[in-house]
């Protein structure tokens, strides 16, 4: 059994990377290609995602920067364009748990090669531990830990330099509730074996944190249908029957919403035939 899993940390990373200003959405390939192709300081991803409104549309432009990759394999902003293509098809569209685990390998594998040309960029520091938190379930329990040790000290550190960023907060939320919900006895294990969990992590600043970005963002769905999922797994069903009645009560608002809005549905029993 896994010692440490997230399965849903991801973070809004649809605000993170592309710099480009987004005058409409693309409606040809040859639009979407002069987009991707723009070089500039990397931001935030809104605008990318308001081209990205379903699978198809991120499978293109995957295929458009991995092009643009062969041409330019030093570009730092193509590789964390391509991460961040893969997180989205792990996180939103993958068929299953084998396919989730190929994007979120290639997820960290790009992740890692944009950090590694700006070591102290924090935005790939950030993606690079989400990409590690996607990919920790897939590790033997030893790696698990260690990389749990990792993920503490590196989203604690991005947090310090900015206290006020959602996406690092959120990441730390999780990692709280996952870590924190371990029960003691593999904690123990984990000491004995593998040098030890974390200990300053703990499932009510999960909550906390999370409850702060809904009280931040109200109108994100996302952080209320997390909140759904912490109150399921710490053995509170009423309570996130309650969250997942608000999720489907929200407006989904951009195509990742839409994808949480019907997962919430889904939790409530509710088949796309009631709508």
């Amino acid at each position: 059994m896994n010692i440490f899993t997230i399965k849903y940390a991801p973070i809004i990373l649809v605000l993170l990377l592309v710099g480009f200003t987004l005058p409409g959405r693309a409606s040809t390939e040859k639009e979407m290609e002069s987009m991707l192709r723009q070089q500039q300081p990397v931001e935030r991803l809104l605008e990318l995602t308001q081209l990205l409104e379903n699978q198809s549309q991120v499978e293109q432009a995957l295929h458009i920067c991995q092009r643009i990759l062969k041409d330019r394999p030093d570009d730092h902003d193509i590789l964390q364009k391509i991460s961040y293509l893969y997180y989205r098809l792990g996180w939103l569209y993958a068929a299953d748990g084998e396919e989730r685990r190929e994007y979120y390998t290639k997820f960290y594998e790009f992740a890692g090669r944009a950090q590694r040309m700006k070591p102290d960029d924090f935005y790939s520091l950030l993606l690079l531990a989400v990409a590690k938190s996607k990919n920790v379930s897939y590790l033997a329990n030893g790696d698990q830990v260690r990389v749990a040790r990792e993920l503490a000290r590196d989203v604690a550190g991005l947090v310090a330099r900015e206290a006020d960023n959602i996406e690092a907060l959120y990441l730390l939320g999780w990692l709280h509730f996952e870590i924190g919900r371990v029960p003691t006895i593999k904690k123990i294990l984990a000491s004995v074996l593998f040098g030890g969990l974390p200990k300053e992590m703990a499932v009510e600043e999960g909550f906390s944190i999370l409850e702060k970005l809904i009280r931040l963002k109200p109108d994100q769905i996302m952080y209320r249908y997390d909140l759904g999922i912490f109150y399921l797994r710490t053995g509170e069903p009423g309570k996130a029957q309650e969250q997942f009645e608000k999720v489907v009560s929200m407006q989904p608002g951009t195509s990742e919403g839409a994808v949480y809005h019907q997962w919430g549905r889904r939790r409530l029993g509710i088949s796309d035939d009631d709508r």
